[in-house]
This record gives C-alpha cells, sequence and structure tokens, in this order.
C-alpha cells in the first residue's frame, strides 16, 4: 500500500504547487483557504492525464512519471516561455520548438531506456516535497502568530449607543486626483464637478492631500486613523498592514456603537479587511482570483493570444457589472429610512486604471498592466468625466430620497501615478511587462526602478498626494464640525467621532509620506515639499 501510495505523491504536490506558490507570494490578497478549489481542479487534472496515458502504458510506476512531466509542462508553459523570453529573447515559435523537443527526449528516455523507475520516483518525491517546504517557509512568521502590534487608538469618554445616528458612506474613488492636479497638471477644470458637490451640501477640503501614496498603505493608514510608520519593515511589510486591516480602529469603535459594517470591495485588495464586516462583496469573487493568475502561467495562454484576450475581456466585464451592482446596493441601502446605524465602505477603481469607459460610458477594452494606463492622460481625464456623471447619479438620488439619514465621505486614496509611471516608462522598467495578468508580480519588481525615494522630483510627488476629499453631513448632525482646507485621511474620522459622537480624539498633525509598491518600508516625509 506505501508503495503505491509513493507513486502518487509527486503528482499530487507538482499538481498543488503552482497554486500555492501563488498564494504565498500572493499572500496579502490571497487567503491560504483560497488553495482548495484551485488545488482541486489542477490534480483533477493530472488525474485525467494519468487515465489516459494509463490506456497506452501499463506500468503504474511510469504511468505516473509521464503524467508529472506532461502536468509540468501544461501548468507552466507560458510560466517557462516568458522567462525564456525575458532572458533570452527567445520568441514563441523558437520556444515551442524547445518544449517540444524536451518533452519528446524525457518520454523517450523514461519509456525507453530506463527500466527502473524507483530511483526516479524517489527523486520526483524528494523534489516535489522540497519545493512545497521552501514555498511555506516563504510565508510571513506573523502568519502563525498574533505578533502584529495594533493601534491604540482610545478616547476617554464613555459613549452611549444612539439608534438614531446616521449612516456613515465612506466612498473610496481609487486614483481621484485634487483639482489643484487637474488644474496645473492635465490643464482640466473640474470645478464644475466640486461645486455641485458644495451646491449639495458637502464640504471640499480643497488642499487636502493624501498621508501616503498607494492605495493599501492610504485605506490602512485612514482606517486605523493613524500613520504607519513603525508598523512596516522590508521583510514583510504588505502582510503587516494586512493584519493592521484586520483590526481597523474605525469599523471595530463603529461597531461598538451599534454600526453594521458593510465592506464593498472593488479594488481585490482587501480581503483581509472584510473579515471585520458582517455584509461584504469583492470584486474578488468573480474576477481576480487565483484561476486567471493560473491559466496565465498554463499552455492555454501560451498557444492562444486569443483565449487571452477573451480571458481579459470577462474579468473588465466583471468588474463593470460589480460595479453597477454596488452602486445600485449602496443606493437601496442609504435611500431606506428604516435601515439606519449602517457604516458603509464601498471602493471603486475609479478613474484608476483599468479605463473601462470611455467619458460617454461607452465600453473600451485595453489590454495593458493597469498600472502602465497611468500614462495615457486623455483616457484619465475622459475616466475623470465618467467618475463625475456616475457619482453624481448615485449621490443624488440618494440625498433626494434620504438627505438627513447619511454621512457621506467622497475620498480618494491618492492622486495620479502618471508622471511616476511617465518616467518608469522612459527608463525602460515596464519593457517586458505588456499584459494586464502580470500586474501583480510586476508591483513586487518597482522598489528596484529608477524612482528616488529619498529625494523625488516635485512634479513625481505633487500630482500623486493631491486628492478629492469632500464631506455631507445632514442638516440636523450638523453642528460643529471641524473640517479645514488641508485635512488629511487620518483626521477625517476623528473630526467626525468627535462631532458625531462627542468623542475627544485628538487631531493628528497632517503630514505626506512617500513610497511606492514593493517599498512600504521607504518613507520619506515630503510634507514640506507639498506645501
Amino acid at each position: 500500500m506505501l508503495k503505491k501510495f509513493k507513486l502518487f505523491v509527486h503528482i499530487v504536490l507538482f499538481s498543488v504547487y503552482p497554486a500555492l506558490f501563488l498564494i504565498v507570494n500572493n499572500i496579502v490578497e490571497l487567503r491560504i483557504q483560497d488553495i482548495f478549489s484551485p488545488a482541486a481542479l489542477l490534480i483533477l487534472i493530472s488525474t485525467l492525464i494519468f487515465i489516459c496515458i494509463k490506456i497506452f502504458i501499463k506500468d503504474i510506476s511510469k504511468t505516473a512519471i509521464f503524467t508529472t512531466t506532461i502536468s509540468i509542462f501544461i501548468f507552466n508553459a507560458n510560466f517557462f516561455y516568458k522567462a525564456l523570453n525575458n532572458f533570452l529573447g527567445v520568441n514563441k515559435l523558437i520556444s515551442a520548438l524547445i518544449f517540444f523537443t524536451v518533452i519528446i527526449v524525457v518520454l523517450y528516455l523514461l519509456h525507453s531506456k530506463i527500466k527502473e523507475t524507483e530511483k526516479i520516483t524517489n527523486i520526483l518525491n524528494f523534489t516535489s516535497i522540497s519545493l512545497i517546504i521552501i514555498c511555506l517557509l516563504g510565508l510571513p512568521k506573523e502568519i502563525f502568530t498574533d505578533s502584529i502590534n495594533k493601534f491604540k487608538t482610545t478616547h476617554k469618554k464613555n459613549i452611549s449607543f444612539n439608534k438614531n445616528y446616521p449612516n456613515i458612506l465612506y466612498i473610496i474613488l481609487d486614483g481621484y486626483s485634487s483639482n489643484n492636479t487637474l488644474t496645473k497638471y492635465y490643464g482640466f477644470d473640474n470645478s464644475e464637478f466640486t461645486s455641485w458637490l458644495e451646491e449639495k451640501g458637502f464640504y471640499v477640503a480643497k488642499n487636502s492631500t493624501a498621508n501616503y501614496p498607494i492605495t493599501h498603505m492610504s485605506i490602512t493608514s485612514s482606517l486605523n486613523m493613524n500613520y504607519i510608520h513603525d508598523k512596516c519593515n522590508e521583510d514583510n511589510c504588505a502582510y503587516q498592514l494586512s493584519k493592521l486591516r484586520k483590526t481597523s480602529s474605525v469599523p471595530a469603535f463603529l461597531k461598538k456603537m451599534g454600526y453594521e459594517f458593510i465592506h464593498y470591495d472593488g479594488s481585490g485588495w482587501f480581503s483581509d479587511f472584510q473579515e471585520q464586516a458582517n455584509k461584504k462583496s469583492s470584486i474578488r469573487e468573480n474576477q481576480f482570483n487565483i484561476q486567471y493568475f493560473l491559466y496565465d502561467n498554463s499552455i492555454l495562454a501560451f498557444i492562444s493570444n486569443k483565449s487571452k484576450e477573451r480571458v481579459i475581456e470577462f474579468l473588465w466585464e466583471s468588474r463593470r457589472n460589480w460595479q453597477e451592482k454596488t452602486f445600485e446596493s449602496i443606493i437601496k441601502t442609504c435611500e431606506n429610512p428604516k435601515i439606519s446605524n449602517k457604516f458603509i465602505y464601498a471602493h471603486f477603481d475609479l478613474p484608476h486604471p483599468p479605463y473601462l469607459y470611455d467619458k460617454y460610458g461607452k465600453k473600451i477594452t485595453r489590454d495593458r498592466t493597469p498600472l502602465m494606463e497611468w500614462d495615457q492622460k486623455q483616457l484619465y481625464l475622459d475616466y475623470i468625466i465618467y467618475t463625475n456623471n456616475k457619482i453624481k447619479e448615485v449621490i443624488g438620488e440618494i440625498l433626494a430620497k434620504s438627505p438627513d439619514n447619511n454621512i457621506i465621505i467622497l475620498q480618494s486614496d491618492h492622486g495620479s501615478h502618471h508622471y511616476i509611471v511617465k518616467h518608469m516608462i522612459e527608463s525602460g522598467f515596464f519593457k517586458n511587462q505588456n499584459s494586464v495578468l502580470d500586474s501583480n508580480e510586476l508591483k513586487k519588481d518597482l522598489c528596484k526602478s529608477e524612482i528616488d525615494y529619498l529625494s523625488p522630483k516635485e512634479e513625481m510627488i505633487k500630482p500623486i498626494f493631491g486628492i478629492l476629499n469632500a464631506f455631507y453631513i445632514p442638516e440636523k448632525n450638523r453642528i460643529s464640525y471641524n473640517f479645514y482646507e488641508t485635512i488629511t485621511p487620518v483626521n477625517s474620522f476623528r473630526v467626525i467621532f468627535n462631532d458625531l459622537f462627542q468623542a475627544d480624539y485628538p487631531l493628528l498633525e497632517d503630514k505626506n509620506y512617500f513610497t511606492y509598491y514593493g517599498c512600504g518600508f521607504i518613507q520619506t516625509d515630503v510634507t514640506e515639499k507639498l506645501k
């Protein structure tokens, strides 16, 4: 029995490895339990391969070895091709010839020349077990402990629950630049939109800036009402921030006040933040999950550009559908006067790339890494216009039906990345990155780009820090809200909690720290440069 078991160990482990590798290397975006579905699919494919080979080869040991050999090729063909192309400049035709030759030679040797297969089986088992162990060692040690220090945003007063508190709707418009940025760097006048907000009763903080210029740091900071300097080191910054989002101060405080937390994640970043939610909806449920990355490494992506185009279009159409359904859901929740004490967090990749619509709302599709799309100024402006119209529609409907039941925070996490991306394109950093499906790995290498993190240029930092930051307070609650023109996200909820609940959170000094993807452990204070 044990001998037969040994024959199948390498089949299972080599099948599971691609999924495990992606999970471990994307532990912030994915969860360990996300491995079960793709692993089952990969094992099923290997099982079918085994059954097909068994028809022609009766030796179970050889059949198992053949299965592993072919499975490795099928699951990783495009990964091997990208490696050959990046390092040797080999095109698809040459790569296909190399793959075909290697497979034929290996199968020939196994079938005709090698009679004793036990040693090969042992080698494959040892190799597969070693790969799995090495992969697991790549997990942050904190995943097995609870050693991340949580923020202690305490307040002195005892606050009583009041069922008449308004809903709090926190809308993140990812990558939405301030009017100052749009005017100076894009030549675009966005005052019509912000004037419309003011007419509706919003306070628009005209000189607001982000505390951090990238999403996962900015959102982690704002939801904890604090800076994150001492929470990040070079080894596992992203995972440390993920742990902080799991215990974010804002939803934790509001849940103590009797609020129900509803989470809409349109960025695909925050499966961790959802753990606090009573109700949740994520774009990752039908889109950015591990199956697509497995597809991009497989033989399917290698042999057919058309299939890749269809996958990308499916990604974008899923995103469009999710956005529309989420806007509808938010309106229904907010307009119902019987539903109160809801904290609604809704994160939209608007006007952040990928640009899914033109300014008229017509669908467009772009087969490029979303990060690279920042270099398209006109597409960004068109998406701003589309976003403005959509937000007017949603907020207009909410306020028309329930003006006194909802606090609304309309805020971007950061501004435009145009000049940073332009610099990286000109320096050749994106040379081998031309697919949306490459974007996740790409972000990990950005720290190696030629950006001067310690002394960044003005044209890089001013556009990326200037943000939209607007607040709507119902008249019945509009007592003495101390918003001000230069408020930053770390203080947004401090002001609201102090005035709505009579809490006594001290306001922090508004500061700005420059960093970028893959370099969260480098945080340069650029507050004075932004003035």
